[in-house]
């Protein structure tokens, strides 16, 4: 009795697939994607491609839910599924921006017309095509998934200490309790401590908006009342017409005590 052995053929878009996912390993980090799915038009195979790839998939169908659970789970990247049974969701896409601060992928079947114009107008991005497959996802995702600090180690400067990991900032062991937008703003700052982050490189923390300086001027002035009630107020630095870096000595507690006397 001879065995038979079954060979798995080679197509252009497996090896699409293999390409992405050696590349997403290579460069990409795990994460959690939010799928708003009105219609149920995402596969289940594609998720546990993602899963093994780190990637874990939080999907709801009704979009205001969807709110709620991206809020209370962090989630790095949204991506909506259109579907012509769920209109007017240009506000759930305004809010995910403005809010939560994800940038928020679009994918629609384009053998049905144009991608939802709500949608276009409020920020996502129509980049991605139905049904989906493995390498597009994973290509778009990269163009927009946040940057993390190498190996997600435990980050600090003078009093401050700022783990990726758990998404969590303390400064002399007082949590800052910070929200999505202030902690990855905090991230590029600690990255590079006492140094000047310029403002261009600031702006990529918001690549789905038309205006990044405003949300980055504005995402400062938070972070500073977050330092300031610590005890900190001087804890974020204005280099005029360069950029913003962290004070290191303001954020030791010796130095925000003499800064208030």
């Amino acid at each position: 009795m001879s065995a038979t052995t079954t060979r798995r053929l080679s197509t252009p878009q497996s090896r699409r697939a293999e390409g992405a996912v050696r590349a997403w390993r290579r460069e990409g980090a795990a994460g959690t994607v939010g799928v708003i799915d009105p219609g149920h038009a995402l596969d289940d195979g594609l998720t546990r491609e993602l899963a093994g790839v780190d990637l874990v998939v939080l999907r709801c169908a009704d979009p205001i839910a969807a709110l709620v659970r991206f809020a209370v789970r962090p989630v790095q990247v949204a991506v909506l599924l259109a579907d012509d049974d769920q209109p007017g969701v240009g506000p759930v896409v305004q809010a995910l921006r403005a809010e939560l601060a994800l940038p928020v992928l679009l994918a629609w079947d384009p053998a049905g017309g144009l991608p939802p114009a709500d949608a276009v107008l409020a920020g996502a991005l129509p980049v991605l095509r139905l049904p989906l497959e493995l390498d597009d996802v994973l290509a778009r995702l990269g163009e927009v998934w946040p940057a993390r600090p190498p190996g997600g180690s435990v980050l600090s400067a003078g009093d401050l200490v700022v783990d990726p990991g758990a998404y969590e900032a303390t400064w002399s062991g007082i949590p800052l309790g910070l929200a999505r937008r202030e902690m990855n703003l905090l991230l590029a700052l600690v990255q590079s401590p006492g140094r000047v982050v310029p403002r261009e490189q600031l702006w990529r923390l918001w690549p789905s908006t038309s205006d990044q300086d405003g949300n980055l001027v504005a995402a400062v002035a938070r972070l500073r009342r977050h330092f300031a009630r610590a005890g900190a107020p001087a804890a974020i630095g204005t280099v005029r017409g360069l950029g913003y870096r962290l004070e290191v000595t303001a954020l030791s507690s010796s130095g925000a005590a003499s800064r208030s006397a």
